[in-house]
């Protein structure tokens, strides 16, 4: 529940202000894509992964006289490539309505931007 003195008033307006602090986990991430499905109750089971080669399980190499390493004789690894599933949300379809709308508006905007400047433009 807000408080009133959560509230600001300017021209009989009310305004509310929310502060953005930045966890001590906070992170940026890379998204190559995403995966949603329902959740039982009805809300979007979101998560975002990034995809890479897979990372080595063991590589061998041969060991010179130098005591330094050779050329690379065996590497177990996975096969094909990895989606290493970064995080997870739960929304529900407000939020993601919400999002589906933010995304258009920049992605609208960034069009204009980006577009080729017409002939007529230029004169």
């Amino acid at each position: 529940m807000l408080e009133d003195s959560t509230f600001n008033s300017q021209d009989d307006t009310q305004l509310v202000k929310f502060d953005y602090i930045k966890s001590n986990l906070f992170r940026v991430l890379t998204a190559d894509g995403a995966t949603a499905t329902l959740t039982p109750q009805g809300k979007i089971f979101l998560y975002l992964y990034n995809e890479r080669v897979p990372i080595p399980r063991q590589l061998t190499y041969e060991l010179l006289p130098d005591r330094t390493l050779g050329k690379e004789v065996s590497n177990i690894s996975r096969e094909g490539f990895v989606r290493e599933v970064e995080v997870g949300i739960v929304i529900d379809t407000n939020v993601a309505e919400g999002i589906i709308d933010v995304l258009s508006q920049i992605l609208n905007s960034r069009k204009g931007i980006f577009e080729p400047a017409s002939e007529s433009s230029l004169e």
